[in-house]
C-alpha cells in the first residue's frame, strides 16, 4: 500500500492555493491611488489627469480608462475608453470635450487600470481596480457679444444690412482676455457654412466678412471666441 501521510494534492502540477490551472500564478488584485488632475492656467484648456498603479508581485499595468464626472457618477462628462498602455498620465482638452471646466466647476475623475494579468484569466475583475480624484477649474466662460455689423448696433438679435460686400463684424468679451476668434457665415433655414475665418490667434474685437451677401436672402452670423484659458464662447 502506497504511504499517503506525506504527500501534497496537486493540480496542474502545482499545489492548490498556490499557483492556479495550469500554472499560473494567483496574483493580488492591482491598486490605482493618488488620481489627481491639473487645473493651473494653460492656453489650450488641457487637464492632466495623473495617477500611481501598484501591485504587490510586480505586475504592471495592461490598461487604462478615464473617466470625467459629476460627484456621484450619474453624468458622465467624458470617456476615454480603455487605453492600452503602461503610461500613468492622460491628458484631456477639457473644452473639445465639454467638460465644465468654467467658473468654480468641480470635476470628478474616475481611473480604472488592469494590470497584464487581465487577460490570462477568466476571473478578470480581480485584475482591476478603480480609483477617483476631483479638481476645481475657474478657466472663465468667454462671453462674447456681437455689437455692430455694418456700423449697426445689433439690439433685437437681427438687422438689415444694404451692401452686399464689405460688411464688418464688431464685438466685445465680457471679463476675461481674448486669445482666438472665429467667424461664421450660415445659410439661416439649412445652417450650412458660407463663410468661415477659421480660428484666428488675435485679439482683435472686429473683423472684415469677405463673402458677397445676396439681397433678400437671410444668413446667420455666429462669433465665437477663446479666452486665454482654451475655453469657447457658447
Amino acid at each position: 500500500m502506497t504511504n499517503l501521510s506525506n504527500a501534497t494534492m496537486r493540480i496542474g502540477g502545482n499545489s492548490i492555493g498556490v499557483n492556479g490551472v495550469a500554472g499560473r500564478p494567483i496574483h493580488d488584485s492591482p491598486t490605482v491611488t493618488s488620481v489627481s488632475a491639473s487645473n493651473s492656467k494653460n492656453s489650450e484648456s488641457n487637464s492632466t489627469v495623473t495617477w500611481t498603479f501598484g501591485q504587490d508581485q510586480g505586475d504592471t499595468q495592461h490598461a487604462f480608462r478615464v473617466r470625467a464626472q459629476n460627484s456621484d457618477g450619474s453624468t458622465v462628462y467624458y470617456d476615454s475608453g480603455y487605453q492600452y498602455s503602461t503610461d500613468a498620465t492622460f491628458v484631456v482638452d477639457t473644452d473639445e470635450e465639454g467638460i465644465p471646466a468654467r467658473n468654480n466647476q468641480a470635476v470628478h475623475w474616475r481611473v480604472d487600470v488592469r494590470s497584464d494579468e487581465y487577460s490570462s484569466h477568466a476571473v478578470t475583475d480581480r485584475y482591476e481596480a478603480f480609483s477617483t480624484g476631483s479638481a476645481t477649474y475657474n478657466w472663465g466662460d468667454a462671453a462674447c457679444t456681437v455689437t455692430t455689423l455694418e456700423g449697426q448696433a445689433i439690439t433685437g438679435g437681427a438687422i438689415t444690412i444694404t451692401g452686399a460686400t464689405g460688411q464688418t463684424v464688431a464685438w466685445s468679451l465680457a471679463t476675461d482676455t481674448q486669445q482666438e476668434y472665429r467667424v461664421m457665415v450660415k445659410e439661416f433655414a439649412t445652417d450650412n457654412v458660407l463663410s468661415d475665418s477659421g480660428w484666428v490667434v488675435s485679439t482683435d474685437t472686429s473683423y472684415d466678412i469677405p463673402y458677397t451677401f445676396s439681397s433678400g436672402s437671410k444668413y446667420k452670423l455666429s462669433v465665437q471666441l477663446k479666452n486665454d484659458y482654451g475655453i469657447r464662447s457658447h
